[in-house]
């Protein structure tokens, strides 16, 4: 059965980034989607489901909660920001929207139960799946680069600080 790269059975190193760990998990629905029968699907659903439950919750809200009030107080006139804001809150809301049928659909994999919809599981997790990999990239390419000119280094490290703690890690010094 699978578990996270670096963290017990899976060789590889550990995932450092949280592009990383998307890319492995958005891996692992659409392996679990292409084929719900293989013998490690239960394992994978579980850990799919975990991932969607319980560490995409925790990126939304560390963006909605720590870094986007941040973003509006550093250029609260500033219409593209706010538009960027409002498209990244749209997102969450929509991903979360999907992955509530998403991980009820794991959950049947996980015991072992036929899908209501294979056809549909497919392509919820295709629409999760890509719409996910381009929140990341929007991440990486708009959002942290607007972040990084308007929030001096030491707010900046105050943020990841805080998002470290609500997972239980260490911020890297």
């Amino acid at each position: 059965a699978p578990d996270l790269p670096g963290h017990g059975r899976s060789d590889g190193p550990a995932l450092e980034t949280v592009e990383d760990l998307a890319d492995w998990s958005c891996d692992l629905l659409d392996a679990a989607a292409r084929d719900p029968a293989t013998a490690d699907t239960p394992a994978r659903a579980e850990m799919i489901r975990d991932f969607l439950q319980t560490r995409l919750p925790r990126h939304c809200e560390d963006e909605e909660k720590a870094l986007f009030p941040i973003l509006i107080d550093h250029a609260p006139y500033n219409a593209t920001i706010a538009k960027v804001i409002e498209m990244f809150q749209a997102e969450h809301q929509a991903g979360m929207r999907t992955v509530a049928t998403l991980c009820e659909g794991l959950g049947r994999l996980e015991t072992h139960k036929t899908l209501w919809s294979r056809r549909r599981f497919a392509v919820l997790t295709t629409t999760f799946t890509t719409s996910w990999r381009r929140h990341i990239d929007w991440e990486d390419s708009v959002l942290l680069p607007i972040a990084a000119s308007l929030i001096d280094n030491a707010e900046l490290r105050e943020i990841g600080i805080g998002m470290a703690e609500r997972r239980g890690l260490t911020y890297p010094e």
